[in-house]
């Protein structure tokens, strides 16, 4: 048996027994009423709900980039300031130039990551089941997980 299908067997039994007595908090108790209900609505309406919260997933995961990006435009222009009046390295010095001076150091960062990457790609390529780890892993919630992806492709477009 998967460690997928252990730890989805541990979920039943807990919503099952006495989870809801024994829950820390009210959210705690409303999320496993939630499930308990989730899990007897048919197909159509798990796909419904899948779609609203990958529609709202989506939505977030956007937001969240692009204010990532603004953070990182914003951070660059103030450092470039920051670099021209001499607060940060000579007077009249742009960041390029510090990150030309200093290209070992950015060198040896990235072959640490590159050696990273290397390292989890050998560890998924030896892993054999990854097919039936996913099967696991969506199970039965196949409508609700294709729902899902069809609810993250519609926050982002629309």
């Amino acid at each position: 048996r998967g460690v997928v299908r252990d730890n989805r067997d541990r979920m039943r039994d807990a919503t099952r027994g006495g989870l809801e007595e024994n829950a820390p908090h009210w959210i705690a108790r409303q999320g496993v009423r939630c499930f308990k209900v989730y899990t007897r609505l048919p197909e159509k309406s798990k796909f419904a709900i899948a779609v609203s919260a990958g529609s709202a997933a989506g939505k977030s995961a956007l937001s969240a980039a692009v204010l990532a990006m603004r953070v990182a435009a914003v951070s660059f222009i103030s450092l470039e300031i920051m670099a021209f009046l001499g607060i940060i390295g000579e007077p009249g010095e742009s960041l390029l130039d510090w990150v030309d001076d200093h290209r070992d150091d950015i060198s040896g960062w990235t072959r640490r990551s590159e050696r990273f990457r290397r390292d989890v790609r050998r560890c998924l390529k030896d892993w054999d089941g990854i097919v039936s780890v996913y099967n696991e892993a969506v199970g039965e919630e196949k409508v609700a997980c294709l729902g899902f992806a069809s609810g993250v492709a519609l926050g982002m477009k629309f």
